[in-house]
């Protein structure tokens, strides 16, 4: 109980010293306060009036502040002057000036007992919230020399006596337009320590950093970045050297160590400058690269490690560089595909540069070398040197052996959807460039490759393109520019491919834009489908032709193709040479087997108009079977005389000229034709002409017509076909037949046909005009020519006695022995039981309703 009230009393008293102390403390604190309070007021105009009168004496720029606060509050123990929204201008002659400094806050900070001795001494300055843009123009001027080159200076009562600078949240923005550099930085949180006005001292630098970006040359080197810096620098003013005792800067997880030296005063300018970078982790250093190179590994993960060391040695004056010498390697790394889980391998390699001691283009060197990396079951490696810049010699050395199907898992290669077989590669390159960042086609002509690639049952399919390419085998030597086939296999579908021969300008066609590929081969197929070939996307109706030559690639090629098949067409035992040069393809000659018979034929075909082709060609056909060849040409695009129309053996030379679209649809009025043709053994069935006429001159069997041999000359132009007279001797009638037949089915044909025919048709076939009439004989008379013209549409065509064929025979003929005939008829071969002339108007004339017939007996 005793203890208890001695506690109280214990806790008591020193509550009440408590009580006391706070009471003390916080009363001297609102003393000091108020006194601060109370000088800032006494002080605050003469020391504004003061400063600014004396910067406006030291700066170059124009300079506006909204409000201008003394506090010995706000920086205590320091005394500050704050500069509210401050603006400066660019320190430059131009009349349109930017803004070189816009800042929220700017603190001039000094000792508080300067004011009563009235020595300004500024020890430290602060920025907050702040844009500093420095520039340097093409002519080599700035914007940010500040100070002016003289002025008072006897003044000795304000002076700079900088121990720090702080630098909150301050964004650095450099652009210089001569090299094209444009950094922008924000300083985070920085701070610069030391004894700025003495001429020995350690500065201390330290700071977060957040880099925006640096891009070199519009290459993007760094992007939102995150940066720490540590320095301690032992700096002599007197001759302006500043050496690093210790440095170590970090950029994301990259952290690098940095020694050495820099001088820059008015008579040396030069530096020694170690970097070393060891255990670097692979991940940090993809994820740090330049976006250019990033983007290409983005669906990769990195595993392993690197080491990195450079140094920085020479001179940096205006017109001098440092020499500049890396050692850079990684060793077991792994590079991992992250969708298919595919690994390329032991990773490793040692590189080099230098950009040598002439520190110019041609003397920088890059040395990759011992790399290999595996990738399951193959492996690659390889090296490549590259020496003078400027006009770069390049060497690489390659080898591989590569499983396809898991080098498209692991590469991704965009335009493919599949990829399957073995490759195995021994390549070596040299070549000297003009210039490194264009290489022409004289660089690859002068280059020397030597080497070999093997193919063993490579497969692929190609996005947008239904047709497989498969069983792909071949060796192909290089040699320089060219490759030499020893032997290579293919199938595009259905289509087989053999090829052997030479493959010239090879690498520049596939690394240069508009570079030529000439080949100069013999091909061999067993089989080819062109509409595989040329079909750019099928449908259930038809397929979509895109046919055009390439202008970048010639040929000439000795074929043999044991099947050919296009639409209808077929063909087989093709033998011949093709040359294709400028987008103009030439046969000269080919032979082809084809509808039952053969041909041969020169032509040739020419793409050198977009979207145009014209072909030209002259052909031997020998005993081609005619209803085969009217099938196989989709019945030559008409439906009037068609495959199951006509029947016979062709034979002809022929002279053909015609203009096509890309889609292969022919331009009809450009068609010039002309033709000696030969059918033997022909047949018309059913033709639409034969069976008008038919009903025309009321005989039945025309609907079968065989003739044993029909010749003629035929041309083709202007849309319409002309065909002089020609003797068709047939099983049903001899006809004379001449005339013209266009594209649009408009036809206008001419037929002489003996009369003597025309009655013994008719008393063959009409059994009941023979009951009437009795047998038709010939007593000389029937050598009376009859003179027909078949006209108008296809579709309806009309049949007529041509008054102008018949004029001199017909009314002679005909017209003048019209009653004496039917007389001689009656009399001497009692043909007629009654007279035809009696009853004609019993005799029933048929009408077809689909031909027009017009009796033309006006002229008597």
């Amino acid at each position: 109980m005793e203890d208890n009230i001695s506690k109280k009393k214990i806790w008591s008293k020193y509550l009440k010293y408590l009580k006391r102390f706070l009471l003390y403390f916080f009363g001297a604190l609102f003393a000091l306060i108020l006194t601060a309070v109370i000088l800032a007021y006494i002080f605050e105009d003469k020391v504004k009036n003061f400063v600014v009168d004396e910067l406006n004496k030291k700066l170059n720029s124009e300079i506006s502040v909204k409000e201008i606060d003394l506090s010995l509050i706000k920086k205590f123990p320091y005394a500050s002057l704050t500069f509210t929204d401050v603006v400066a201008k660019d320190a430059n002659n131009s009349n349109l000036k930017g803004d070189l400094l816009k800042a929220q806050n700017v603190y001039l900070q000094f000792s508080i007992w300067d004011l009563f001795d009235q020595n300004y001494r500024i020890k430290k300055i602060e920025l907050s919230n702040a844009t500093l843009n420095l520039v340097v123009y093409k002519d080599n001027t700035d914007n940010f020399h500040i100070l002016k080159e003289t002025g008072d200076t006897t003044n000795t009562s304000f002076k700079f006596d900088i121990q720090k600078f702080v630098f909150k949240n301050v964004h650095l923005s450099y652009k210089d337009f001569n090299s094209n550099q444009d950094y922008s930085i924000v300083a985070n949180d920085a701070l610069l320590k030391g004894k700025f006005s003495s001429d020995n001292y350690t500065l201390n630098i330290n700071g977060n950093f957040l880099i925006n970006h640096i891009n070199s040359n519009e290459i993007k080197l760094f992007n939102n970045k995150k940066a720490d810096l540590n320095f301690e620098l032992d700096v002599n003013n007197k001759n302006s050297s500043y050496v690093i005792k210790e440095g170590d800067f970090n950029i994301g997880d990259l952290v690098f160590l940095a020694s050495g030296r820099l001088t820059y005063s008015e008579t040396q300018k030069d530096l020694d400058i170690k970097i070393v970078g060891k255990d670097l982790k692979l991940k940090s250093f993809v994820e740090e690269m330049p976006g250019v190179f990033k983007k290409y590994l983005k669906n990769y993960e990195n595993k392993g490690e690197f080491s990195f060391d450079a140094t920085i040695k020479g001179g940096i004056g205006e017109n001098e560089l440092p020499m500049i010498t890396a050692n850079f390697a990684i060793s077991g790394a792994e590079i991992i595909e992250k969708k298919n889980d595919i690994k390329l391998e032991n990773v490793s390699f040692k590189g080099y540069y230098t950009n040598g001691t002439e520190k110019k283009l041609s003397s920088n060197v890059l040395n990759i070398t011992d790399f290999s990396a595996k990738l399951n079951s193959g492996s690659i490696s390889g090296e490549i040197k590259i020496k003078d810049f400027s006009a770069p010699e390049i060497s690489v050395e390659l080898k591989s052996n590569l499983n396809l199907a898991e080098f498209q898992r692991f590469a991704k290669i965009d335009t493919l959807k599949s990829l399957s077989g073995d490759m195995k590669i021994d390549l070596s390159f040299k070549s000297k460039l003009n210039n490194f960042s264009h290489f022409t086609s004289d660089d690859f002509l002068k280059s020397s490759t030597s080497g070999k690639l093997v193919l063993n049952n490579v497969a692929f399919t190609i996005k947008n393109d239904e047709r497989e390419y498969k069983s792909i085998n071949g060796i192909f030597q290089f040699s320089n520019n060219d490759v030499i086939i020893d032997n290579m296999n293919a199938n595009i579908g259905s289509n087989d491919i053999n090829l052997k021969g030479y493959f010239r300008n090879v690498l520049s066609y596939f690394f240069l834009p508009n570079q030529k590929l000439m080949i100069d081969a013999d091909f061999k197929s067993n089989n080819i489908n062109m509409d595989e070939l040329l079909s750019k996307k099928e449908s259930a109706k038809d397929t979509v032709y895109n046919f055009k030559f390439s202008k970048n690639i010639d040929f000439k090629l000795n074929i043999t193709i044991n099947k050919f098949t296009f639409n209808k067409f077929s063909a087989s035992r093709i033998t011949g040479k093709i040359k294709l040069q400028n987008q103009k393809m030439i046969a000269d000659p080919i032979l082809l087997y084809a509808m039952g018979g053969k041909a041969s034929l020169v032509g040739i075909i020419d793409n050198t108009s977009p979207n145009l082709i014209k072909t030209i060609c002259d052909a031997d056909i020998d005993g081609v079977d005619i209803s085969k060849m009217f099938y196989q040409f989709n019945n030559f695009g008409q439906d009037y005389l068609q495959d199951k129309n006509i029947k016979g053996i062709l034979t002809t030379d022929i002279q053909f000229k015609s203009n096509w679209n890309g889609a292969l649809e022919c331009d009809k009025k450009s068609i010039y034709t002309q033709a000696n043709l030969q059918i033997e053994q022909g047949e018309l069935i059913n033709f639409k002409p034969l069976s008008g006429l038919s009903k025309f001159l009321k005989v039945s069997d025309l609907n079968d017509v065989k003739f044993s041999t029909l010749k003629n000359k035929i041309q083709i132009k202007n849309s319409v076909i002309i065909f002089p007279e020609m003797e068709i001797k047939s099983s049903a009638i001899n006809i004379k037949a001449s005339g013209t037949h266009g594209f649009d089915n408009e036809m206008d044909y001419h037929l002489k046909l003996l009369l003597s025919d025309v009655l013994a048709r008719k008393a063959k076939k009409a059994k009941k005009e023979t009951e009437d009439f009795g047998i038709i004989e010939d007593d000389g008379l029937g050598k009376t020519t009859l003179y027909i013209t078949i006209y108008g549409n296809t579709s309806n065509p009309q049949f007529k006695y041509d008054a102008k064929g018949a004029k001199n025979k017909i009314i002679l003929d005909l017209v003048k022995e019209k009653q004496t005939l039917k007389k001689i008829l009656k009399e001497e071969f009692k043909i007629f039981k009654k007279d035809s002339t009696e009853n004609k108007s019993n005799i029933k004339k048929e009408k077809d309703k689909k031909h027009n017939v017009i009796w033309n007996e006006d002229e008597k």
